[in-house]
């Protein structure tokens, strides 16, 4: 009762976060779920490799802004302080998520010719067009976060968009029985466009401005905030980019597209876990920032060592029951996805162990050690994405989830072993 009492701020804000990921969570199985039911593996692979391309497009126009504004957001000690780096922070990566989409579209043939499976012409006319609104939505996100809203964040960051394209395309399944996969995309499009409207709404609410005021400084009015772009926050966005599309990329090479549709859909699965880490990376980087810049290290190393518990408490069950159970999980899929339980198999450890040392990296980007961060992500990414071809080449599916799974595994175990020494240093 003594803990309930001492920690009943903490508390409520990762069981309100826990519930926005569950449901985060849910949405993006559910996601999965309709879209393998409907079109089979081929589909989930089509639809996974097009929603990577248009995903990492944002996640680079994004130039690492929204992380660094959760940092800059819970320092800010003034209103005018948080407007100026929001609507900065907007700008800027506005411009360059039109960059993105001029170049996607111009590479579309390029992508479409590439890929191992039908013609991507129409998808990719849509990922164009899905850019600007992901990577704007990514950014009010980060405010939501620096403002230490981490449920509604995390019902913005993946739960909003799957759960809304998931109802809108079965609203339409049932109006027209033969809706392809492309009304599917175009679920997913208008899904972003309301998460997005919301998001910025719970923005609005927080600057305390008008809506005309708002519409002011988002298009007219010159902001006085300092540099919006953190460099070392953009090189780790862009080793978060390489990450996650390279595997497919090369994967969409070696591996047929109903091949490819089993691997993601099993990582897909195994996300449950991950949204365990998700809690967590919601929740503790802005309290963190806070405590650290202001010097109360207590607190800090309190927040962490509670961080780390939760995630073992919450995720190592979740494993447990992913390995046990896993060819019943795959099996809700659909026929096509019987027989690929050994899938989730590898990613759900892979998940496991990755959770339970994932605070590791939000804790060295909050106490300033964003450059540690990323040089241990450029070695992870090296080791990760030379083994690729060779385990992909000669293992197949089972060469390709280890690939996938590698980076991670290196990075998150490699921090923690920075963490331990940022931490002795600051119980000194």
């Amino acid at each position: 009762m003594v803990f309930l009492k001492q920690n009943k701020v903490l508390i409520t804000s990762f069981i309100n976060t826990a519930f926005a990921r569950g449901v985060s969570a849910i949405g993006s199985i559910l996601l999965v779920i309709v879209v393998g039911k409907k079109f089979g593996a081929s589909g989930v692979g089509l639809f996974v490799f097009v929603q990577t391309i248009y995903l990492g497009a944002a996640l680079l126009a994004r130039l690492g802004i929204d992380a660094y504004l959760v940092k800059r957001i819970a320092q800010s000690s003034t209103l005018k302080q948080k407007i100026d780096i929001f609507f900065s922070s907007v700008r800027r990566t506005f411009l360059t998520s039109l960059m993105f989409s001029f170049a996607l579209l111009v590479l579309s043939g390029s992508i479409s010719k590439y890929y191992n499976g039908e013609n991507l012409d129409e998808y990719l006319y849509v990922a164009v067009a899905l850019v600007p609104f992901t990577t704007l939505l990514f950014v009010a996100i980060g405010f939501i976060r620096g403002i230490n809203k981490p449920g509604l964040a995390s019902i913005f960051e993946n739960g909003s968009v799957s759960l809304i394209s998931v109802l809108l395309f079965l609203l339409i399944e049932e109006v027209y029985s033969d809706a392809t996969l492309l009304d599917f995309f175009f679920c997913v499009f208008f899904s972003t466009i309301i998460s997005l409207l919301l998001s910025l709404l719970v923005v609005k609410k927080d600057i305390e401005i008008g809506l005309a005021d708002f519409i002011y400084n988002l298009f007219i009015k010159e902001t006085s905030a300092d540099k919006v772009v953190n460099y070392d926050f953009f090189f780790i966005s862009a080793i978060q980019f390489s990450q996650q599309i390279i595997p497919v990329l090369v994967a969409s090479y070696f591996l047929t597209e109903a091949e490819l549709g089993l691997l993601k859909a099993s990582e897909k699965v195994a996300l449950a876990i991950g949204f365990v880490a998700m809690i967590t990376n919601t929740v503790m980087p802005a309290r963190l920032a806070r405590s650290f810049s202001k010097g109360h290290n207590a607190e800090f190393l309190y927040n962490v060592r509670f961080g780390f518990l939760i995630n073992a408490i919450l995720a190592i069950p979740l494993g447990i029951i992913a390995v046990l159970y896993s060819d019943n999980l795959v099996a809700m899929l659909g026929d096509d996805f019987v027989g690929s339980g050994y899938l989730l198999c590898i990613f759900a450890l892979a998940q496991t162990y990755n959770v339970l040392l994932n605070p590791s990296v939000f804790i060295l980007n909050m106490t300033g050690n964003e450059g540690v961060t990323k040089k241990l992500s450029i070695f992870a990414l090296f080791l990760s994405l030379t083994s690729m071809p060779f385990l992909m080449l000669y293992f197949g599916l089972f060469g390709a989830a280890l690939s996938i799974v590698l980076y991670l595994i290196i990075q998150n175990s490699l921090a923690f072993y920075k963490m331990l020494k940022v931490l002795k240093n600051l119980a000194a």
